[in-house]
């Protein structure tokens, strides 16, 4: 049922399977490009990209997934390349990369024994050479090698075999879940650090202002002077606060200054603000207190380093979530051959030859053999013999099915019985295993339509909570400089200007961890973790 809901949705939506099989696919209006977008925090994140790459000249549709971290791109090749669009994104504080997953008819090598220009022009022009072969480009800092060929004409074991003779090392790039999942678990990592590390600096805080402050003894201890107007819990809440604030805070600031040079306000923009105000207004409360004795000290040091705290344990909970949000394409992944015996037959049809390759090796064409608990490679027909094949991953078929000569078969299910010679037709995207794959994959990274209005409100969100902070400060001033607020309201050693700047900061630490920015890590975990516990038989074609 779940296969059918997408399909359904697919025809509806009017997309097509094709279009996004790949890095880059053909489309109506031009071209279409899939980018991996690292750095997203919210909905705000979602649309300052949408926005902003929507300006781009020759792009015509953008959509952004902040789960699924991808741009779906879609832009007119005459006006615009795939790198103008990817510094755009990164010109926002992102990172981007292309999304790099085989069409059929494309292809990507990695190369070794390449050591200069001689050697890429050596191998580019071989690989031109072959019948079939309709571009290719060899990446000497990268070892890599792009072909796109003709599948009827070529295929990934023809161009490997090219460039041995030429005395380089090739093999296809695999680029499926593992490095994926990879890079993935390395951000789980980082963020858990900085997580951790950050709480050994938030516990002795939350000690020190919320509890020990209170208690008789260590209250007095804390609040024995220094110098002048600085005391003990002052000098001890600054150490404390100042490498949360500097270094574990890095990365919201950093994201925010990169922000708001492109004129856009995203999610870090606010938490950059409103930590900030809280922490240097504490630093210059320290600094007067130590000029002016009478100042009534008061600083939020705490504040910053909550903040910084709780949202670096909503980056963590967000990686998670993403990470977990793939577990059911790494299954769908894992249906797949890795291995497959092909078969060299003389015109009488006898077998002259038989060798292990790789299921990336396989072209059209070529005849497979299928031993008894094996899973058919890819999508074929029946040359000889006859079996039963156990479908139920697709059709939910819970008996296998008879296959004899000149039926077809499902690549990812599973050979039960007798021994088979198939005949490969599809390859690649085309098998219906890889469309089922894309179409999992297509239903986490689409979105709602109460989801793209969410994200309307948030781009509005940050300005407005940035007017409100402003235009409290300013109603306050307003009212302090002109005595409508008694003067008995401020306390001793305060001027006007840091009584009524103190609300403008407190509008902003308190919006500062939004709902908006920390539910969408935890709502998303949930979701990972009921999608996690998929199965095969969850993605059966009913």
């Amino acid at each position: 049922m779940l296969l059918t809901q997408l399909f359904n949705r697919d025809i509806e939506e009017g997309t097509e399977v094709e279009r996004l099989l790949g890095k880059e696919t053909t489309t109506t209006s031009g071209k279409k490009v899939v980018f991996r977008v690292h750095g997203m925090t919210c909905s705000s994140c979602v649309s300052t990209i949408e926005n902003y790459v929507s300006g781009v000249k020759g792009v015509a549709k953008v959509i952004v997934n902040l789960l699924g971290e991808k741009a779906n791109v879609e832009y007119d090749l005459n006006l615009t390349d795939v790198n103008s669009i990817k510094n755009a994104i990164e010109e926002l504080g992102f990172q981007a990369e292309v999304k790099d997953e085989a069409l059929p008819g494309e292809v990507t090598l990695t190369l070794t024994g390449l050591t200069c220009a001689s050697c890429v022009n050596t191998v580019e022009s071989s690989l031109k050479a072959i019948s079939g072969v309709r571009s290719a480009a060899v990446n000497l800092m990268t070892n890599k090698a792009k072909v796109e060929y003709d599948v009827h004409v070529v295929g990934p074991r023809n161009l490997v075999k090219a460039i041995e003779e030429l005395g380089y090392g090739a093999s296809v790039t695999s680029l499926e879940a593992a490095d994926q999942n990879e890079s993935k678990q390395k951000e789980i990592r980082v963020w858990k650090r900085r997580f951790w590390y950050s709480m050994i600096f938030a516990v002795p805080t939350f000690l020190i202002a919320m509890i020990l402050m209170y208690v008789p003894g260590p209250k007095e201890a804390f609040m024995t002077p220094i110098y002048r107007g600085l005391d003990v819990a002052d000098l001890v809440l600054f150490l404390l606060a100042t490498p949360v604030q500097l270094w574990f805070g890095r990365h919201f600031h950093l994201a925010a200054f990169k922000a708001l040079r492109h004129k856009t306000a995203t999610m870090d923009v606010l938490v950059s603000l409103g930590t900030n105000a809280a922490y240097w207004y504490s630093v210059v409360a320290i600094v007067i207190s130590t000029v002016n004795p009478e100042f009534e000290n008061e600083n939020f040091f705490e504040t910053a380093v909550f903040l910084i705290t709780f949202l670096t344990l909503g980056k963590y909970m967000e990686c998670i979530t993403k990470a977990k949000t793939s577990d059911a394409i790494s299954k769908l992944f894992s249906l797949k051959a890795t291995t497959c015996c092909l078969l060299t037959l003389d015109p009488e049809g006898h077998t002259v030859r038989e060798e292990s390759i790789d299921v990336m090796l396989i072209q059209k064409g070529d005849v497979l053999k299928v031993l008894p608990g094996e899973r058919i490679p890819t999508d074929g027909e029946v040359l000889d013999g006859k079996s039963y094949v156990d479908e139920s991953m697709i059709t939910g078929e819970s008996l296998p099915v008879q296959k004899k000569k000149g039926d077809t078969l499902i690549g990812g299910t599973v050979n039960k019985e007798g021994l088979l010679k198939v005949r490969v037709t599809k390859i690649g995207g085309e098998t219906l295993l890889s469309q089922i794959i894309q179409l999992v994959e297509d239903a986490q990274t689409s979105k709602a339509p109460i989801q793209q209005l969410a994200d309307k409100l948030s781009a509005m969100f940050v300005p407005a909570v940035v007017f409100v902070a402003v235009a409290a400060f300013s109603v306050w001033f307003t009212l302090t400089m002109t005595t409508v607020v008694p003067s008995s309201w401020i306390p001793s050693g305060q001027t006007p200007f840091l009584f009524s700047f103190l609300f403008g900061i407190s509008v902003l630490v308190i919006a500062c961890p939004c709902a908006l920015g920390l539910a969408t890590p935890t709502a998303g975990k949930i979701f990972a973790g009921n999608s996690s516990s998929l199965t095969e038989h969850d993605f059966r074609l009913q």
